[in-house]
């Protein structure tokens, strides 16, 4: 039923987005096993996104070693889908922060999407929101 459904909005869809949120690992290794499952996922559907909404929760840990490779796997894979994406920070990644509060806030994924020219998210850390056009709709 789900996928007579998902094919009947395929032929109405104007745009498509890919949804994401909480790949929220803490190990490199099983961050990339999450990545590799939701990218497999992503390409059986067929590769049509217009856009990318990631909701948050790209990291989990204060170890910044981790977190500094769990962001350059994230980085690298969606790269190579070419698309934009629009991220939000979710409570996890102000793990690193929070856990050292006395450091300058640290947030490896947030920082990467910045650096991104077809990436974006919110212009501080602590906003709540941003709008991005697509199209005619507003997200």
């Amino acid at each position: 039923m789900q996928q007579k459904l998902y094919e009947l909005s395929k032929e109405k869809a104007i745009h498509t987005i890919w949804l994401m949120s909480d790949l929220q690992q803490s190990d490199p290794l099983q961050a990339k096993q999450c990545l590799t499952t939701a990218m497999s996922d992503y390409h059986q559907l067929g590769d049509s996104a217009d856009l990318i909404c990631y909701l948050g929760d790209s990291v989990e840990s204060h170890n910044l070693m981790h977190l500094k490779e769990m962001t350059a796997m994230q980085v690298e894979a969606f790269d190579q889908l070419n698309i934009p994406l629009c991220y939000v920070t979710g409570n996890h990644d102000y793990d690193y922060s929070n856990h050292y509060p006395e450091q300058k806030p640290c947030m490896p994924f947030y920082d990467a999407v910045r650096q991104k020219k077809n990436w974006h998210t919110t212009k501080n850390c602590d906003d709540f929101y941003f709008k991005y056009k697509l199209g005619e709709y507003t997200i």
